[in-house]
């Protein structure tokens, strides 16, 4: 089905039906890539602006509360789910990742700040980035759909259910992630011992567990004294 014509001038001609698909899926993968941060950087910014204070954090909770629902449904709904997992992962184009690049960037904010925003927008350019190839590459069918593919996956779906409570209660906000963030591992460390996993599968898996390392360690320097933000909008 994807092995190609027969003649061709074009480089898909030198393709197998694997290295074709897995073309594709880089190619899809791009677009979600490049759509989620474009539009984080055209509207993002703008669409803060645009609105109260109170307005826009009500809004970022909303997003990261419609997070799990979306990515669910991009994994299964085949090209029509990229809209999805490009809402979702980039939480509706707010400029999440351009807020931490600037603050990472500003030298007006303390060392710490910079160090914590440096570390979580470096950790979500990794997380974006391998999240859309790996859901792309299920709904074009390079990935294969199994249980080690699912069980790294399902972990991150159910610690986002908890990412609201961040703003109600971190006593139950803290304790609640680690423990996902546990299961998470844990289930990652294991699926890189299955002799069938798929290369890509473990490069994948690889850079996310170093985009949660990079978060963990981003959380742990807001924990220490004299850490202070000031942002607008607490994400």
């Amino acid at each position: 089905e994807y092995g190609g014509p027969t003649y061709s001038a074009m480089v898909s001609y030198f393709l197998g039906a694997d290295q074709f698909l897995l073309l594709t899926t880089v190619v899809f993968a791009g677009s979600t890539i490049l759509t989620g941060f474009g539009l984080e950087i055209v509207i993002g910014q703008r669409l803060v602006a645009s609105v109260r204070r109170n307005n826009a954090q009500a809004g970022w909770m909303a997003a990261q509360i419609t997070f799990p629902l979306m990515l669910t449904t991009a994994s299964w709904s085949g090209p029509i789910g990229m809209p999805f997992l490009a809402t979702g992962l980039w939480k509706f184009f707010f400029p999440e990742t351009v807020c931490y690049f600037y603050a990472a960037t500003n030298k007006q904010n303390s060392l710490l700040h910079r160090a914590s925003s440096g570390l979580n927008c470096a950790g979500t350019v990794l997380h974006h980035t391998v999240a859309s190839f790996l859901v792309n590459g299920l709904n074009t069918g390079y990935i294969r759909r199994t249980r080690t593919m699912y069980k790294i996956v399902l972990p991150l779906i159910v610690q986002h259910w908890f990412a609201p409570a961040k703003y109600l209660s971190r006593r139950l906000y803290i304790p609640t992630v680690l423990l996902c963030e546990a299961w998470y591992q844990f289930e990652s460390y294991d699926s890189l011992l299955d002799p069938d996993l798929q290369t890509e599968v473990e490069g994948c898996i690889y850079v996310m567990l170093a985009a949660h390392w990079l978060y963990l360690a981003g959380a742990f320097v807001t924990l220490l004294p004299n850490y202070q933000d000031l942002s607008l909008i607490h994400i």
